[in-house]
């Protein structure tokens, strides 16, 4: 990104931007200055040329204090006469679905773009530029509806855009018709009939919804093989069960995180109490906990009709609800990050002891931890290098803590007389007060770091037998959890119970 900026077209770009230029948002706003940005797109006013000069410069500053460099070429400074000269030629921002919609084609108009598209008996789709246009221009037409219904069955890859033209419709028992018998025809492709799904849980009436209901429960236990699936049948069933045809009961519970934040706004009342789905959304992935907090927002819900507490929660989660104006504060608390990356990639429970074990070294440790969780599936012999060095760093703390309270261990030294770090390796061997104080902790890691040190990264040749090193393989690696997890669990366990 530094080198190209954000690339334009993918999806993933819009929430690159918001990611990135949020905090500059924020900081320009409060700095007073006056601007508009499009994802990348910036523009500044002023009353004066002085004024916006100073602007720039502190966007740059901005800018690049997070790895992003402005375009100097697409740099410019312009007088405004007028509202036209100062909106210039912004981008054109699609409406939103709720919104207001693409200005619609005159009947005649789109009846004969649409014949110079299609083709052949039966009808096929020619150009599909050119009826993808059509589409999503055109308006409501019992002779455009009849082509496309006929075109529907034959070009599935086309749903979003028949999707689209069936949004001039509240009702139309033809399509809700023709979309049933579609999907009891057996149509393989998911992410079609979870769009379909979509459709009939807009336009069925209490009669079709209730004809159509065995059929999504069949497709209910499907669900998680397509998030598109699942996020379409189970918004149907929520219709079924506010139509008071069918109860969904539990299905939320088991349901594909990213489907249940797409359903937040559909997601029924009842779920917005104690030990309900709202509750493990808040407490779930990142985009779970911002739609779910949204959804406290916009139903007027406190925490503490929840029956829950703000440490109850994850950082993100805090932070939203804050912005929403759901919590007026975050209560500050210091996570322990090392403990919860342990526990990520190691499982177990390692205690929330390692700032007060780590001390002025944590933030360094933590570094390497995080770059070496990294590396893990990517690189396994760079994971071993950034692992063993994680636990060097431990090691030597750990005796530091020992020392200090006069406890078994202590006694190793760590720096030799002439002032230089004693070798991680020797601080490990079986015959030092540190392993006959430890002998699993200083086994598990001593095997961890002889391997290191029989990478090519490392050494080229072992110094035992001169034979070429080898790289870690991924069996190697797996193997060595156990270690990491053991060593690791025995210092934490130690450490909690002799603080």
């Amino acid at each position: 990104m530094t080198a190209h900026g954000i690339p334009q077209g993918p999806i993933a770009s819009d929430f690159l931007a918001e990611a990135f230029f949020l905090p500059i948002d924020i900081k320009l706003a409060k700095l007073g200055f006056k601007y508009v940005r499009y994802v990348d797109d910036i523009r500044l006013f002023g009353k004066t040329e002085n004024e916006v000069r100073k602007a720039g410069i502190v966007l740059e500053q901005l800018c690049r204090d997070r790895g992003l460099i402005p375009q100097g070429k697409k740099f410019l400074i312009s007088r405004a006469r007028s509202i036209k000269d100062a909106l210039g030629s912004l981008p054109s921002i699609p409406p939103a679905a709720d919104g207001e919609e693409t200005p619609k084609m005159e009947v005649s108009e789109a009846i004969n773009l649409l014949n110079s598209c299609i083709a052949g008996r039966p009808f096929k789709v020619a150009d599909k530029s050119r009826f993808r246009y059509v589409m999503y221009r055109a308006p409501k037409s019992a002779k455009i509806l009849d082509k496309v219904m006929r075109l529907l069955p034959r070009h599935p890859e086309h749903i979003d855009t028949f999707t689209a033209y069936f949004g001039n419709y509240h009702k139309s028992k033809r399509i809700v018709r023709e979309i049933t018998e579609l999907l009891e025809s057996g149509l393989p492709y998911s992410y079609v009939r979870g769009e379909l799904w979509h459709l009939l849980a807009r336009l069925g009436t209490l009669e079709e919804l209730e004809k159509a209901l065995e059929m999504a429960r069949q497709d209910a236990r499907d669900r998680k093989k397509c998030l598109s699936l699942s996020w379409g049948v189970m918004n149907f069933l929520i219709r079924c069960q506010e139509e008071g045809l069918c109860s969904i009961g539990n299905r939320l519970n088991a349901e594909i995180p990213m489907s249940r934040a797409l359903l937040a706004s559909r997601i029924p009342q009842t779920e917005f109490v104690p030990k309900r789905v709202v509750v493990k959304m808040l407490k779930g992935s990142i985009v779970e906990q911002l739609t779910a907090a949204r959804q406290l927002q916009i139903r007027k819900i406190t925490l503490s009709k929840l029956n829950l507490r703000q440490r109850n929660l994850p950082e993100v989660c805090k932070h939203s609800l804050k912005s929403l104006g759901v919590i007026r504060r975050v209560r500050q608390v210091s996570r322990d990050w090392i403990a919860e990356r342990l526990r990520q990639r190691y499982g177990g429970n390692p205690k929330s002891i390692w700032r007060s074990l780590l001390g002025a070294e944590y933030e360094h440790a933590l570094q390497i931890l995080i770059e070496a969780d990294a590396m893990f599936d990517v690189s396994p012999s760079n994971w071993l290098q950034l692992q063993d060095s994680f636990n060097d760093a431990v090691v030597r703390q750990f005796i530091s803590y020992l020392r200090q309270r006069r406890l078994p261990g202590g006694s190793q030294r760590t720096v030799a007389v002439n002032g230089r770090l004693v070798n991680y390796g020797s601080l490990l061997q079986p015959t030092c007060p540190f392993a006959t104080a430890f002998p699993g902790v200083s086994a598990s890691l001593l095997k961890i770091h002889e391997r290191r040190n029989r990478l090519p990264g490392s050494h080229p040749y072992d110094q035992r037998g001169g034979t070429q090193n080898m790289w870690l393989t991924r069996a190697e690696r797996d193997a060595m959890l156990n270690d990491v997890e053991n060593a690791l669990y025995d210092v934490t366990t130690y450490v909690f119970n002799n603080p």
